[in-house]
């Protein structure tokens, strides 16, 4: 059957049952039937809490990945790089300013300039600094390493293209 003779169907037998019930004159136990009423009603506003509760707890999750992963980029440039910190300042400053801008809905996909400078900016970090390759090389080349790994899991993030 379509759906519009199931409706059909339904109404008449909604039609059928209010004319049919009250001949019959049935009692009903009034406080029992509002207690069964807000016991179910409870329980569906209970599942609506859950659903906002865990999406906000999700939201909130996101948001600090997010953070946590530009407040790890600009460690790192300070630590490996310290010539480039206000460049990388001014484009985490950029990228958190636009997406603050817009609706959450909205803002990857209208931050992806901001995003692709912030990613430039760190791909042009170089570790080697003033007085060559040999100095601190060990630290540098671990935090580098930890560098890129954060960069790969930060612009891959999951929430970024979803």
């Amino acid at each position: 059957m379509n759906l519009r003779k199931w409706r059909v169907l339904v109404s008449l037998l909604l039609m059928f049952l209010a004319v049919w019930l009250p001949l019959f004159k049935i009692s009903l136990d009034v406080p029992t039937l509002l207690s069964v009423l807000s016991f179910l009603f409870a329980i569906l506003v209970g599942f609506f809490i859950a659903t906002a509760t865990a999406n906000y707890l999700r939201l909130q999750a996101l948001i600090a990945e997010e953070d946590a992963g530009l407040i790890t980029i600009f460690n790192l440039v300070r630590n490996i790089a310290p010539q480039n910190i206000d460049k990388i300042v001014d484009a985490i400053d950029n990228y958190a300013i636009a997406a603050l801008s817009f609706e959450l809905t909205e803002y990857v996909s209208k931050t992806n300039r901001e995003f692709e400078g912030l990613a430039m900016a760190v791909d042009d970090v170089n570790f080697m600094d003033e007085k060559g390759p040999a100095h601190r090389f060990s630290t540098q080349h671990e935090e580098w390493a930890l560098f890129n790994e954060t960069g790969a899991s930060f612009s891959g993030s999951s929430h970024r293209y979803s």
